[in-house]
């Protein structure tokens, strides 16, 4: 993480097309607010825009501004992210959900550095840096033709890829502090709100868990954490509670996060049970057949295995 900081940090200096690359909730416009903060255009705006959230006939007219009478409900003049944006930077988000001729409008904009509005004949000068943000693969997008090739290389100058939450070894306990010292803050000094802590299990817990949502999901999960928590020390089954349950992705067992409490064995132990109990039901539960799948060199190995976690039954056969 600490390289894509000094990298933003570089690329912030250079007048260029930035792309940030990352799972949602990564923090993709935190990063772009601080490439703005830290650039010479830190003075002028920083207009943010979903681009998955317009809808696609508007998506011209909202970037590029329009004219009236251009569509129907064009009843004036509108300006549009572009020129609100004049002399800083847009962030676009979600930019590999654009409709392919706005993405045709954005790569003359990024060359000529102008925008034609819906409805105009005149192309109209912009200076504007552009800082865009996706979840998705892009490059697999140009080869599928879902996006266009010339211009993810205009886009792709400066590069941030962040990582997801998991594979940061030691954030997540600095943002599990960083989080309940904000909200404790925040919490004032009512007399029915109480300043929270976490107990030895609930943090256990937190550390443990995949985050598939990200930081935004840490975050919500300790703001739901601190409300619903009775006392002023936040216990394992209230972080349990409101943590939101999501249909679980499929995850890698080289991909669980490290983490204070991690369990090496238990997690090899896992792995044993799961082939153990695959090869016995694909031979029937015959230990010979099972044993020779799993590499063992006799099938009383695979007994003591069996054994030893538990997993004999009636059913098993030399």
């Amino acid at each position: 993480m600490r390289k894509q900081v000094d990298r933003a940090r570089r690329i912030a200096a250079f007048d260029v097309p930035v792309l940030v690359l990352g799972e949602t909730g990564t923090g993709k416009e935190l990063f772009a607010q601080a490439v703005h903060a830290a650039s010479k255009r830190a003075n002028r705006p920083f207009i943010p825009v979903n681009c998955g959230a317009i809808p696609r006939e508007l998506a011209n007219a909202e970037l590029f501004g329009h004219k009236r009478g251009a569509f129907t409900g064009a009843d004036r003049d509108r300006d549009g992210h572009f020129k609100a944006a004049e002399g800083g930077t847009l962030f676009l988000d979600e930019i590999g959900d654009l409709p392919s001729d706005t993405q045709v409008r954005l790569l003359r904009a990024l060359q000529e550095k102008e925008v034609t509005p819906v409805g105009a004949s005149k192309p109209v000068k912009v200076d504007v840096r552009i800082i865009a943000a996706t979840h998705r693969d892009l490059q697999a997008d140009v080869t599928a033709g879902r996006f266009r090739e010339d211009l993810f290389h205009r886009l792709a100058v400066g590069i941030i890829h962040l990582p997801a939450l998991r594979e940061r070894d030691g954030d997540i306990e600095l943002l599990i502090d960083h989080f309940l010292d904000q909200l404790n803050a925040g919490a004032g000094f009512e007399p029915e709100v109480q300043h929270k802590k976490l107990s030895l299990e609930a943090r256990n817990f937190l550390l443990a868990h995949p985050w598939p949502g990200n930081i935004r999901e840490l975050y919500h999960t300790l703001v739901r954490s601190v409300i619903w928590s009775d006392g002023d020390t936040i216990t394992g089954d209230e972080v349990r509670e409101a943590l939101l349950q999501v249909a679980p992705r499929s995850q890698g067992v080289l991909d669980r996060p490290l983490h204070k409490g991690f369990d090496l064995q238990a997690l090899l132990d896992e792995v044993s049970r799961h082939y153990l109990g695959r090869a016995m039901q694909q031979t029937s539960h015959r230990k010979k057949l099972a044993a020779e799948l799993l590499g063992f060199p006799h099938y009383q190995t695979l007994t003591n295995w069996l054994r030893r976690f538990g997993l004999e039954s009636a059913e098993d056969k030399e």
